[in-house]
Formats: C-alpha cells, sequence, structure tokens
C-alpha cells in the first residue's frame, strides 16, 4: 500500500459514465473524499488496492477547518452505509473497507470488488475529470451536479471533436426538473423555487468560482409551471481550468508540476521539462533553444487544449 497526500492539482478521476449516474445520499465532505478516493486508483490495475488518504492534506485542499478524527472517520463510513443503485433493483456500496487505525494520519480504503468494471481498465463511455474542479465547491448538491455537467460536456465535445476536428465553444443540452429531482436525490419538499436557489443558482456561482466549466440556463414552461430547463455549458479559464486561459498561463503550469516527467513522445524523441524548465530530449539529453522551444511550447499548449498531452492524459503524478 502506497501513502499518498491528497494533491487535488494534479490528480485526476476517471469513472465510467454509467457509474457518473450513479448518485447515493452522501454529505459534500463524503463526496469529496470519494472522489479522492477514486482519483488515487490507477485504471490500468487489473485489481483494487488499499488506498491511504492523507487526513490533513485532504482538509487543506476542501478547506474542512475540522481536526477532529471522529469527523472524517463518520465521512469515510459513509462510502460503507450509503447502497446506490448501479443496475435496476441492484445496489452497491462504495467500499468494503475502512481502516483508521493502521496509519497515524491516514484513512485507508478498499473499494468494493464489485466496482471493478467501472472503475479499472475502462476502454470506453468514461469521464475523466481533474480532483481540483469539485474540492472547493461549496453548495452540497454542486458536486454531483459538476460530474452530471462535464459527463454529457466531454461526450458532447469528443465526438463534435471526432466529425469536426476542432472543439465545439459551447453545448446546449435540455435538463427536465423531475430527472433532477429523481437523479440528484432532492427532498420531495423541495418546490422549484427551493431548486433554483439552493442547486442550480448556486452551482452556477461555485462552478464559474472554482472549476473549469460554466454554463448558463432558461426556464421552459409547461402552463406556469417549470419543466425543464435549457442549460448551456462552455469551458471556463477563470476556474481550476485557468492554466490553459493563456501559453505563458501553460508553461509556468507545466514548469510548476511536470517538471522530469515525459512530456511528449513520437519521431524518436520523448521531450522532457528539465530542473531549469528548459525542453530537452531524453534520448539525446540535448535542450531546445528559445526559439525551437518557443515552437515546441506552442504545439504542447495546442494538444493541451484538445485532451492530447501525454502527461495531461496521464495524470495521476503522485
Amino acid at each position: 500500500m502506497k501513502l499518498i497526500k491528497c494533491d487535488s492539482s494534479k490528480n485526476e478521476v476517471v469513472k465510467h459514465n454509467d457509474l457518473m449516474k450513479a448518485v447515493g445520499e452522501l454529505s459534500m465532505p463524503a463526496q469529496k473524499m470519494l472522489a479522492s478516493l477514486i482519483s488515487m486508483i490507477r485504471s490500468d490495475d487489473s485489481e483494487f488496492q488499499e488506498h491511504a488518504l492523507h487526513i490533513e492534506s485532504f482538509a487543506k485542499a476542501t478547506n474542512v477547518k475540522s481536526k477532529n478524527i471522529n469527523f472524517y472517520k463518520d465521512r469515510a463510513l459513509e462510502l460503507m452505509k450509503n447502497p446506490f443503485e448501479l443496475k435496476k433493483g441492484i445496489y452497491f456500496n462504495w467500499c468494503n473497507k475502512v481502516d483508521i487505525t493502521t496509519h497515524n494520519g491516514y484513512i485507508v480504503f478498499k473499494v468494493d470488488n464489485e466496482l471493478k468494471p467501472y472503475l479499472l481498465q475502462i476502454q470506453n463511455n468514461f469521464t475523466k475529470y481533474r480532483l481540483i474542479n469539485i474540492m472547493k465547491l461549496k453548495s452540497s448538491y454542486s458536486p454531483v451536479f459538476y460530474e452530471y455537467l462535464i459527463m454529457r460536456y466531454n461526450t458532447y465535445k469528443n465526438e463534435y471533436f471526432k466529425q469536426n476536428k476542432k472543439h465545439p465553444k459551447s453545448y446546449t443540452f435540455e435538463l427536465n426538473i423531475d430527472f433532477l429531482r429523481e437523479n440528484f436525490k432532492v427532498p420531495k419538499s423541495y418546490r422549484y423555487n427551493d431548486i433554483k436557489r439552493q442547486i442550480i443558482d448556486k452551482a452556477q456561482k461555485d462552478f464559474k468560482e472554482y472549476t473549469d466549466i460554466q454554463f448558463d440556463y432558461k426556464e421552459k414552461k409547461i402552463g406556469r409551471k417549470v419543466d425543464r430547463l435549457v442549460i448551456t455549458v462552455k469551458d471556463n479559464n477563470r476556474g481550476s481550468n485557468d492554466f490553459l486561459s493563456d501559453l505563458q498561463s501553460f508553461i509556468k503550469y507545466m514548469r510548476k508540476n511536470y517538471i522530469n516527467h515525459d512530456v511528449w513522445k513520437g519521431q524518436g524523441m520523448i521531450l522532457s521539462i528539465s530542473e531549469n524548465g528548459r525542453i530537452y530530449n531524453k534520448k539525446t539529453l540535448g535542450e531546445y533553444g528559445k526559439k525551437d522551444a518557443l515552437k515546441v511550447w506552442e504545439n504542447w499548449y495546442e494538444l493541451a487544449k484538445n485532451n492530447q498531452l501525454l502527461c495531461l492524459k496521464q495524470g495521476r503524478l503522485f
């Protein structure tokens, strides 16, 4: 077992889309704990390993102020006590083991083996997002709403890119209010105005401030009743995706996070970033000059925006 501190700036969550749609009744800290746990799983593994979540770094990443170990224990136990429906009439648990005694300052988890088809060796129909996108969200419904939107948006972008060889500027679709109630586990006592105020508007504010996407919406009515929302999702360069806002932000981010990692492979070359921030070829150990390096940075930047850069696609740089 590997002891890993929670690094939300690098880790990625990768889940089969069927699992993305599965919503249990977890508290917001438990949702973030689950996402942190999933981000530590290597999707190319054939079996689940035990993973240890560092409590202090998790608290720092999520702005949780509590230092009481029982608070984190109770959140961890939610992952064993809140079964969710993944297939019609069939319920699953997230974890079959939680251990808070083995390693001081860590909680050890073991994901339930029934979830292997949805988290390990996934070849298609999956969604990937950077963990940092949900760690600062404030509203209890924002994490699950983010996962739903990013799943639909990424699916659309991938199909659009296959057909047009470029990424769309936005994605518009309709979201039925009854679907939202059922799939987000909204209390029956909530009227539409409660949903608008407590879920939609708070998520809209959260996403714009903390995530890589943002959205606008219009209400569609049947008579006087709001029946569905027309939602338009687009990239947000002011949230966690700000490293792609311009070339200089991208270069600064890469130099901070990907020193000595393989960034690009091809044409007999393996390109990396040296300790002094320069691009070099690992096969020849030669560094690029300023002019040639700028061309490489520009190429990498375009690849990164299209999610085609090797190191960003691999993720999980622990």
